[in-house]
């Protein structure tokens, strides 16, 4: 492996306790060894949970925690307790937002939490803090947005915005019609998109929208 795997048999993580773990080759380009823990919730289920994010805080639990602050939220509120929080857009955008950065088996987690993109403290563990710090969505078209692609979720680096607004956003600050090139030609030579994007320092979610022509149609 070329490093010597940091043992955490036995440790407490929040509600998880490291069991054992297991090495798995990631990435294509430039595959590197990722060290998973298996670890035990104290609600009995069994999680596997990468070692930086185990470590880091950023997963502490195998989901029963999150439920958990959720339901007290709900009942501890006014807004909870006449909305039912689960039936509003902004709760949605906030479960969405500590799914994809926190829980492994979700479709987009390689592209938040893989990656290193967390929630900050004072949005994980409130969804008043959250709402409070972003308001309402201004209509059913806007969706939780990162000014920078590469930063997580927090009250400096988000904003409501529209498809149409990200898109614009992404194709003013961080592509030019050479880079777009590049990426559909290493996209086609068999390259992915987020190696790429590392490379070049581009936010993957733009690099992947050029890449699959949902922006910047105009350049062939």
């Amino acid at each position: 492996m070329g490093r010597q795997v940091r043992d955490l048999t036995g440790h407490r993580f929040f509600r998880l306790v490291a069991e054992n773990y297991r090495i798995e080759r990631v990435g294509q380009s430039s595959p590197r060894n990722v060290v998973f823990w298996r670890c035990r919730c104290d609600c009995g289920n069994t999680i596997e949970v990468m070692a930086s994010n185990l470590i880091s805080g950023s997963v502490k639990s195998c989901k029963c925690w999150l439920r958990d602050r959720v339901t007290a939220a709900n009942k501890a509120t006014p807004f909870g307790r006449t909305h039912g929080g689960s039936g509003t857009p902004e709760h949605r955008a906030w479960m969405a937002m500590n799914r994809r950065c926190a829980d492994r088996k979700q479709k987009g987690w390689r592209d938040y939490g893989g990656r290193g993109i967390t929630a900050c403290k004072r949005w994980r563990n409130s969804f008043e803090a959250f709402l409070a710090d972003m308001g309402r969505k201004p209509s059913p078209k806007h969706s939780l947005e990162r000014k920078n692609n590469d930063g997580s979720y927090s009250p400096r680096n988000c904003v409501w915005a529209t498809n149409t607004e990200q898109k614009r956003n992404m194709r003013r600050n961080v592509l030019n019609s050479t880079l777009v090139r590049d990426v559909r030609l290493a996209k086609a030579a068999g390259e992915s998109v987020m190696a790429w994007a590392r490379r070049n320092r581009v936010p993957y979610q733009a690099a992947l929208y050029a890449a699959l022509r949902r922006t910047w149609e105009d350049v062939e």
